[in-house]
């Protein structure tokens, strides 16, 4: 399991990376599906892969993860 330290400069990093990506250098401006926006979406869904969530991005710009619990415990019942 990840101590807290470690899981908090994730975090940071994470959120630092986010904050880069932008439409205007110099601030952060994203607006509704422009290529920084769909940027900053790819990463996230990335993320969300990385830990094992089915992931999905409709033409609405949302992102959407789930993690199937239960395969994970049908896992450890065999």
């Amino acid at each position: 399991m990840m101590e807290f330290d470690e899981a908090l400069e994730r975090l940071l990093g994470r959120i630092e990376t986010l904050g880069a990506i932008t439409d205007t250098p110099g601030s952060l401006t994203r607006t509704f599906l422009s290529p920084a926006n769909l940027r900053a979406a790819r990463q996230v869904m990335a993320w969300m892969e990385d830990a094992g969530m089915a992931v999905a991005h409709d033409v609405g710009g949302t992102v959407r993860g789930v993690l199937d619990g239960r395969s994970k415990i049908e896992d450890r019942r065999s």
